[in-house]
């Protein structure tokens, strides 16, 4: 059915809610009629599947929600039900910070790195702020992001996610209050070559404040940096002598003076080498 689609529709992709639950033939009786027992059956279906799709339609898309390496590898794409619990430890929603937690910035840039260093090699991961799942979940008055944590720091956040490299996604509705910045951000993307094709890494040597979030973007001549203040406070950081050159702000209107960021309370930059 699915070769029939691509065939006769030109279907460019196809997304699969929940695999792990199914209905695939299990040895144990006790649990054959447990959908969520056989979380890994599918897996062959998908290898397969993605095999044949792939040699009608070298760019069709498979996506899905699991974040294990073995989805991962049997799938294009994966969204990140992984980073769901981030904001709240990044902005301290209910005030629990063990050790363990993301409390800042500069935790979120290293974890991120050891995360994606588990990954398979090519694995590409949608960040987002607001699904279909999120929105569901919780009770009317809480359910999205800016209700959340507030509309500033989901303002803040979206823009880290966006502009991080690769896709990200946002439920309808998720972009209330921030209309502009979406607009602003959805412009960089479609200009700047290295944030689809390019390598990423997350933070920077040599940045003092734990809340500047920093992304280094490069892709041939292509160079970008994205600076987030994930804080209610103002940040101010001297990067002369880790980003020599010239740049400009591509989120504001003028050029960078000396390689110094001054970023108000939720705000960021996207700098590119100036020519």
């Amino acid at each position: 059915k699915m070769v029939a689609l691509v065939r006769e529709l030109d279907i460019d992709g196809f997304r699969f809610d929940a695999p792990g639950y199914n209905h695939f033939p299990n040895w144990s009786p006790r649990t054959r009629a447990r959908a969520s027992v056989q979380e890994l059956g599918a897996l062959p279906l998908f290898r397969t599947l993605r095999r044949t799709l792939h040699e009608l339609d070298p760019d069709l898309m498979l996506y899905t929600e699991p974040n294990t390496p073995l989805f991962r590898e049997a799938m294009d794409l994966n969204y990140n039900y992984d980073e769901t619990w981030l904001p709240d430890s990044i902005f301290g929603r209910g005030g629990d910070h063990p050790g363990s937690r993301v409390r800042n910035a500069r935790d979120l840039a290293r974890w991120l790195t050891e995360r994606d260093a588990t990954l398979p090699e090519g694995s590409v991961t949608a960040h987002h702020l607001d699904s279909h799942d999120t929105f569901w979940w919780p009770l009317p008055g809480s359910k999205w992001r800016r209700e959340q944590i507030g509309r500033d720091a989901s303002r803040a956040l979206m823009t880290a996610f966006a502009l991080s490299g690769g896709p990200y996604m946002m439920f309808v509705g998720g972009e209330d209050g921030m209309q502009e910045q979406v607009a602003a951000v959805n412009r960089i993307r479609a200009s700047r070559p290295e944030l689809a094709h390019g390598s990423h890494r997350f933070g920077m040597d040599g940045v003092v404040s734990d809340d500047l979030f920093v992304v280094r973007h490069q892709s041939g001549d292509n160079r970008s940096v994205l600076l987030a203040n994930l804080s209610n406070r103002p940040v101010t950081e001297d990067l002369r002598y880790h980003l020599p050159g010239a740049w400009q702000d591509l989120l504001g209107t003028r050029p960078v003076a000396d390689s110094t960021v001054e970023l108000a309370p939720y705000a960021a930059a996207f700098w590119v080498v100036s020519r």
